[in-house]
């Protein structure tokens, strides 16, 4: 879940004060207008920055004289550790294929980083919203004015009839891939094309989850959550009215939910129930290594972490609202957000 950059005035996240000065930087071409449909190579936008340095002064520190592990420079007790600050833009989305394969949106523009190395995405003009794929050749991101963009051998732009912004994408290996945006709009590509299905709200909705089985959710504004069964969107009730804006499960009967004022909720397969908040903070990220390893970020610097019992909250080192949480295990993982006060520092953040 990122800050809404959506033109409706009735999205409830914060908004970044400023659009991003490198989107003067990134192609002009508008998402379904690039000639024959393709954009550059991989990695063909300009280098944004380098993490190097800081990564790997950001490693695990050496044991002290007493044997506990002294805290590097820059990293929380916990292990949060400051790999990159950027002074412009806002970081408030992050997906990887593994450790050295990352993409991040940077105030609306996609970046992608190898081996430390980050470069723009050349994927058009419009804003990008979310980015999810399934590998080295199959990666997807949506945005603004029903952008979509999809990495093969190289990116494309892919059509669709939708003109509304897009919040939320999820990919599965069998190909299906789900979209989801403002006014209700949720899009499904079955490997072929892209078709729009009925979702019986009006709702911005925000994210959406998918499981290989078939089974799909997706959440967004006052409380509403939409369960993909039998071919057709239904309704669920949520026990809340807050903004749901990210959604992650381990199985279609162990799945979970963050949103707005400290929105915690969980999916046992039959109903959504949410039990004491661990906190007051809006969350707008997930991400998990099991049913008994869930992570959760949101505003202030939160981070809060699910062990199978409970939440408890793990210093992350800084005060930026988080907005992206991406690992692949809870001894690698990273997260992204930026700075409210100033609009426009952000922070790139690794748990070694």
């Amino acid at each position: 879940m990122h800050p809404r950059t959506s033109r409706s005035s009735a999205l409830p996240f914060n908004r970044p004060t400023a659009l991003l000065l490198a989107l003067a930087i990134a192609s002009t071409m508008g998402c379904h207008k690039s000639s024959g449909g393709d954009v550059g190579a991989q990695d063909g936008g300009p280098k944004l920055a380098s993490s190097k340095d800081a990564a790997s002064a950001s490693a695990d520190g050496a044991p002290t004289s007493d044997g506990a592990a002294r805290v590097p420079k820059g990293c929380s007790a916990d292990g949060w550790c400051e790999v990159m600050k950027v002074r412009k833009g806002n970081l408030f989305g992050i997906w990887g294929i593994d450790s050295h394969d990352l993409y991040a949106i940077w105030g609306g523009v996609l970046v992608h980083e190898q081996d430390l190395e980050w470069h723009i995405v050349p994927t058009g003009g419009q804003r990008i919203f979310a980015v999810m794929g399934t590998g080295h050749k199959d990666v997807w991101a949506v945005g603004a004015l029903g952008c979509l963009w999809h990495l093969t051998d190289r990116w494309r732009a892919s059509k669709s009839d939708n003109k509304n912004d897009l919040h939320g994408v999820a990919a599965l290996p069998s190909g299906t891939v789900w979209a989801v945006g403002d006014g209700g709009t949720i899009l499904r590509f079955d490997g072929t094309e892209w078709k729009s299905t009925p979702s019986g709200t009006t709702q911005n909705l925000i994210g959406v989850w998918a499981d290989p089985s078939g089974d799909a959710w997706a959440v967004g504004q006052n409380g509403t959550a939409l369960h993909w069964v039998n071919g057709a969107w239904t309704a669920a009730k949520t026990p809340t009215q807050a903004p749901i804006g990210a959604l992650w499960g381990s199985a279609p009967n162990d799945i979970w939910a963050v949103g707005g004022v400290g929105t915690l909720l969980h999916y046992n397969g039959k109903t959504w129930s949410g039990g004491v908040p661990a906190t007051n903070k809006d969350l707008y990220g997930l991400w998990g290594n099991g049913s008994t390893d869930v992570w959760a970020v949101g505003d202030g610097g939160t981070i809060l972490h699910w062990d199978g019992n409970l939440w408890s909250s793990s210093p992350s080192g800084t005060e930026d609202d988080l907005h992206g949480i991406w690992g692949m295990e809870s001894r690698d993982m990273w997260a992204v957000g930026f700075s409210r006060s100033t609009g426009e520092t952000s922070t790139l953040r690794r748990h070694r």
